[in-house]
């Protein structure tokens, strides 16, 4: 049980530091907005694996949001719509490597979606993060 705390814990802080990241990319007004929101996805993705992990789940090393979604709703009830997270899951990978035109979120939707499945994790976790 101290290994799954532990590690969910590390996926904590993790996410809270793409947190970090993406709010000052987006506050900077010096970087595209794909930069920003790759932060923003990785953030939710982790918040997700540290659910899952404090959970005892296994945790796939995948980038898709619903695929994760997928395995915590088995346990729990997420606090955004699926439609809203599969948004962000374009620019884990996708949008860092490829100069398409894909604009599915603004940045204070993606704000509104980061902040919830942070702050519902550390909450389902109790955590101080």
């Amino acid at each position: 049980m101290k290994r799954q705390r532990e590690e969910a814990a590390k996926f904590l802080r993790l996410a809270k530091r793409d947190l970090i990241a993406f709010r000052i990319l987006r506050d900077s007004g010096e970087t595209d907005m794909f930069s920003a929101l790759f932060h923003a996805q990785q953030c939710a993705e982790k918040s997700l694996k540290a659910v899952l992990a404090h959970n005892n789940q296994f945790v796939p090393r995948i980038h898709d949001l619903l695929g994760l979604v997928e395995l915590v709703e088995k346990f729990a009830v997420i606090p955004v719509s699926e439609s809203e997270l599969n948004n962000l899951t374009p620019y884990a990978a996708t949008m860092r490597y490829d100069e398409l035109e894909y604009v599915a979120l603004d940045y204070p939707s993606a704000t509104k979606i980061v902040e919830a499945v942070f702050n519902w994790a550390k909450g389902m976790i109790g955590e101080e993060q």
